[in-house]
């Protein structure tokens, strides 16, 4: 799961491929399940992570972080 915390605070999803075959072939079923519900839909995946902002921005309950991170006001 870092891995993909590193794509989203990069905004780079070329790892993704490479990442969600290494969770299928964990051999552990969860992780299995995660991989293919994400390759399911790995378009919008792929625009979750390149996209620098989020819906965080948006919630009053933001955290400074957050704000400072995806808000560009």
């Amino acid at each position: 799961m870092r891995q993909f915390a590193a794509m989203v605070d990069d905004c780079d999803a070329t790892p993704l491929p490479a990442w969600l075959d290494e969770l299928a072939n964990s051999g552990h079923a969860p992780l299995a399940g995660i991989a293919s519900a994400l390759h399911a839909d790995q378009n919008a995946v792929v625009q979750g992570i390149t996209t620098p902002y989020t819906a965080a921005c948006s919630r009053s309950g933001s955290s400074r972080w957050a704000r400072s991170r995806f808000c560009s006001s």
